[in-house]
This record gives C-alpha cells, sequence and structure tokens, in this order.
C-alpha cells in the first residue's frame, strides 16, 4: 500500500514538474516570415494580406497583428515585426502599424484582459494548456456603419526550430477563417 501511495505522489510530482516547464518564453522581437505564413485566404502572405493575429494590433478585420499590410502610401510594408515581453503574470505584445504603434496585454492568471486600440475593443481570457498559450475573446470594431463583433482563438507555440508559429481562427459573421503565421526570432 505504501509503494503504491508513494508511487502515486512521485508521478503527481513528476506531471506538476512537467506541466511547470511546459510554458515557452515569448519574449524577444519576432519577424514575420512571409514565406512560411498561411493568411485567410489560404495562400501565401505575398504582397498585401489580410490583417493577421491578436499578435499585436487591432486592424479593420476584428484581428489583432501579424501580417503584412499595405502602407498609406501604397507601398508594401516590411515584414511585421512583434516585441513581446512575457512575465508570470502577463504578455505584452507591442508592434508598429501604418496608423501608428500598438500594444496588447494578455494576463495569463486567465482573468479578461481588454485592449482598446483606435476603434476596436478587444476582450480575451489566455491560458495555458500544454506548450501552447491560448487566448479567446471577442474583437469589437466601431466603424462608419456601426459595430462588427469578431470571435476569436489564437494559439501560440514555439516550434521545434524556435520559431513562433500563431495560428488564428476568426468567426466573422457566421464564417470561420484560419490564419497561420510564423515568426523567426530577431537576432540582435
Amino acid at each position: 500500500m505504501k509503494m503504491h501511495f508513494t508511487a502515486g505522489l512521485a508521478t503527481l510530482l513528476l506531471t506538476a514538474v512537467l506541466t511547470a516547464q511546459a510554458k515557452p518564453e515569448f519574449s524577444g522581437t519576432w519577424v514575420l516570415d512571409v514565406a512560411k505564413t498561411t493568411q485567410l485566404n489560404g495562400g501565401r502572405s505575398g504582397g498585401m494580406a489580410p490583417a493577421g493575429s491578436m499578435g499585436g494590433g487591432a486592424m479593420s478585420n476584428g484581428s489583432t497583428g501579424g501580417g503584412n499590410v499595405l502602407t498609406p502610401a501604397g507601398a508594401p510594408a516590411p515584414p511585421m515585426e512583434l516585441k513581446i515581453a512575457q512575465t508570470a503574470a502577463a504578455l505584452t505584445i507591442e508592434r508598429q502599424t501604418p496608423m501608428g504603434p500598438q500594444k496588447f496585454v494578455h494576463k495569463l492568471d486567465g482573468s479578461e484582459s481588454v485592449n482598446v486600440n483606435g476603434r476596436a475593443t478587444l476582450k480575451t481570457k489566455s491560458q495555458w494548456q500544454g506548450a501552447a498559450l491560448v487566448t479567446e475573446g471577442t474583437n469589437v470594431i466601431n466603424g462608419e456603419d456601426g459595430a462588427m463583433t469578431v470571435t476569436i482563438k489564437e494559439t501560440r507555440s514555439l516550434e521545434a526550430d524556435g520559431s513562433l508559429l500563431v495560428v488564428t481562427a476568426r468567426i466573422i459573421d457566421g464564417t470561420t477563417t484560419t490564419s497561420r503565421q510564423v515568426f523567426a526570432k530577431k537576432k540582435l
């Protein structure tokens, strides 16, 4: 009986240690790898692509960062860069857009995070699922024709090669679209 209890306790402790170690470190500056990124339309991000994931800033389509966009002058912008700072309490993501800087703070304790950027209000909850950080919520964009609500689920994880993978599913007017964005860590 004592041996079964000891084995069970050892298994419980090992599981707790492995779970604690499973949380990846996302801190750093990340650059979108355009060749490895699949955008909303299922194609490659090539020239102008729809805005990407919650990785950095609210865009008009209800998402919050990530993809390539055109500059106000119509020229392709350089690949998206995300600056991520991670603590035990929060994941902070910043980026520059043609419309200015954007910042999102995602609480990591499961409580609601509210981020307002321009006309968009993003309300999300984030939780660890193994080695992935899953963020779910809604983005309400107030436009000239009224408000549009986008339901979002985003999963962040690190690939074996060290790249950051961000998979985002969006539901807009009952239609679900998915993007898969790959970011390489910028060497300083």
